[in-house]
């Protein structure tokens, strides 16, 4: 391999953001520090953790640089800041809580060389290697998630529509083109909104499943692989109300005018659905928590959304009818109901 080889290949800009990780930064560290491809930066965001995570990481961090975020705002801001502290051709949004196989990145440029108007995401597994988590996730018209893959992963049982925010791979230009991560979100469902203006773009969000990391909390998520019937579903009242927060606040982003009031009103029956669900097997508490504030948040900052709304829908290419053909017009919940029944809900 020619000593120069760095410099004849793009830089690629690992971005990741990072909260109380100490227990996490050697793997991390170790993995990316040693990737096969030679031509790499990290830009690792601390949001202000309370621990020695940036301490630890000023020490393992051999190529980029750590950058400490003013506030804790989340990992959609966390991630832009660290992308407009990036300088390579394409950038990596990696999680934390992970450990890269060596040839990540490599197989990663490999795929977009070939077509880097597109969006690519690694093949996810469980932190201890043994199980599948997701290599791409399929969405239904509310751009909630969908069982993609079977528990194996071996076979893929439906369309892919995102990429997961632990491994999103792209042009750094194209991700400011279409307007970054929204960090109103926070986080939950800030992933899907950015897949879905790439495909208000005309991009594709591509799998490339021989490139593979290992994921600590993408396991308990049940998200892209095929999670077991037998096992109750369990969620909490904060992260079920900022996932339902962020997929009102997307939709009414995402769609256009003719589409959106239909869409939403589909949603809010199915809504009321899961709140009834939700009272009549005593959670009435979790039904407030999770569905009313999170209608009542997006009335309180209709302002906000809709200044976002005129941004995407200005740039936007591609209509409703060509992203939907990515999507499920089935509301994936009903699946995961008649599957795991009414999740448990807790404080």
């Amino acid at each position: 391999m020619p000593k120069d080889r760095k410099f004849k290949e793009p830089l690629v800009s690992i971005v990741t953001t990072a909260y109380k990780n100490e227990r996490f930064n050697q793997k991390y560290f170790d993995s990316v520090n040693n990737q096969s491809y030679p031509n790499i930066e990290v830009i690792f965001v601390d949001s202000l953790s309370p621990d020695n995570t940036v301490v630890d990481a000023q020490k393992r961090i051999k190529r980029g640089q750590v950058v400490v975020s003013p506030t804790n705002a989340g990992c959609a801001a966390g991630n832009n800041l660290g992308v407009l502290n990036a300088t390579g051709k394409y950038i990596f949004l990696l999680g934390p809580d992970t450990w890269t196989d060596p040839k990540c990145v490599e197989l990663l440029v490999k795929a977009a060389e070939k077509d880097d108007e597109q969006i690519y995401t690694a093949r996810q597994m469980t932190y201890d290697g043994k199980e599948f988590i997701s290599c791409g996730i399929a969405a239904d018209i509310f751009g909630y998630p969908a069982r993609t893959y079977s528990r194996d992963g071996k076979k893929r049982l439906k369309k892919i529509f995102y990429a997961d925010g632990t491994s999103v791979f792209m042009k750094r230009e194209n991700y400011i083109k279409i307007g970054m991560m929204d960090e109103v979100t926070f986080l939950f469902a800030e992933d899907v909104d950015l897949s879905w203006k790439a495909h208000l773009m005309g991009m594709s969000v591509i799998p490339v499943f021989d490139s593979v990391i290992y994921h600590f909390s993408g396991g308990s998520v049940g998200i892209g692989g095929y999670p077991n019937p037998k096992e109750k579903y369990v969620t909490n009242s904060k992260r079920r109300f900022l996932a339902e927060r962020n997929i009102i606040r997307n939709i009414l982003k995402n769609y256009s005018v003719w589409n959106v009031w239909w869409i939403l009103l589909y949603y809010f029956c199915i809504n009321i659905v899961e709140a009834v669900a939700l009272v009549l097997t005593g959670q009435a508490s979790s039904a407030y928590n999770s569905y009313f504030r999170a209608y009542v948040w997006n009335i309180k900052n209709i302002k906000s959304t809709f200044s976002k709304r005129k941004q995407i829908q200005q740039i936007r290419t591609v209509g409703d009818i060509e992203v939907m053909k990515n999507m499920y017009f089935l509301p994936h919940k009903i699946l995961a109901f008649l599957e795991l029944g009414v999740p448990k809900v807790t404080k």
